[in-house]
């Protein structure tokens, strides 16, 4: 009788014991096939969020370049409106109320209340032209700085000139429409006629700075809004609505040669050489 022993083709399997062969090789693929899906997930987050961090800066720059040119738009529009109703006030010579109601909705016209503020070389003067058919019967200066050249303040002295309009004498001013003021701690004030249309103040003696006008409708204020898009453009202007009238020259002369003076009773004028 024989003795037979049965031998496996595969070693049993203990508990504990490191899987060798194929059982080895199929563990490792499976590994690397979770480190290989973890990279791939990683890398496509990556590829994402580039793209879009890349998308919106572009479409940011889009959109800026777009609300530019649509506020360079607005703001030409605006201007536009502003420079007409100066060329209504100024050229054709209508009143507030006429231009407003011909200007666009967005454009209001006010007279500009602030205070204004000046400095003035002696012998020099400033002009104050007065808006039409404004509420106003008193202007204040409460106050002006004597220049170095007054030893005082009581040698601070201004002029203050009055230019009135009617239709059958045109710009006229007449000696009661001049006053001569000294300093005052206090401020001066004088008081203007419905048919004034200017107010010249000149500083004799010194120069002067600081000189606060109140009460004076001198300067309109135009503020005008225009739309473009979603771009809102506001633009204001701040001015007198008139040219000033006074210290106009009546008359200019040209001369080829030097103009002598008191030279009377001469058969014939002087001639310049050639």
């Amino acid at each position: 009788m024989f003795n037979t022993r049965y031998k496996p083709r595969r070693p049993a399997a203990f508990i504990g014991a490191k899987p060798r062969g194929l059982a080895a090789r199929k563990r490792d693929f499976g590994l690397r096939r979770g480190y290989s899906l973890l990279l791939a997930v990683v890398i496509t987050a990556a590829v994402i969020t580039t793209a879009t961090s890349v998308a919106g800066v572009v479409r940011a720059e889009i959109r800026q370049t777009r609300e530019i040119e649509a506020a360079g738009r607005a703001y030409a529009q605006a201007e536009s409106h502003i420079e007409e109703a100066i060329f209504l006030l100024r050229r054709a010579g209508l009143g507030l109320d006429e231009v407003r109601s011909r200007v666009s909705e967005d454009v209001e016209i006010e007279p500009d209340p602030r205070p204004q503020f000046f400095s003035i070389a002696e012998n020099d003067f400033i002009s104050l032209p007065l808006l039409p058919d404004s509420n106003r019967n008193r202007i204040e200066i409460s106050q002006w700085l004597p220049g170095e050249d007054c030893s005082t303040s009581g040698e601070s002295w201004i002029e203050i000139s009055r230019f009135r309009w009617n239709a059958d004498d045109g710009f006229s001013s007449a000696p009661e429409d001049r006053r001569v003021l000294s300093h005052s701690a206090d401020g001066v004030s004088f008081n203007v006629t419905d048919d004034t249309v200017e107010v010249r103040i000149r500083a004799l003696y010194c120069d002067i700075s600081g000189l606060t006008v109140e009460g004076a409708p001198v300067r309109l204020r135009i503020l005008s809004r225009a739309r473009s898009g979603n771009v809102i453009q506001s633009v204001e202007a701040v001015l007198p609505h008139s040219a000033p009238v006074a210290g106009l020259f009546d008359f200019v002369l040209f001369s080829e040669c030097e103009l002598v003076k008191g030279l009377s009773g001469l058969a014939s004028p002087p001639i310049c050489p050639n």
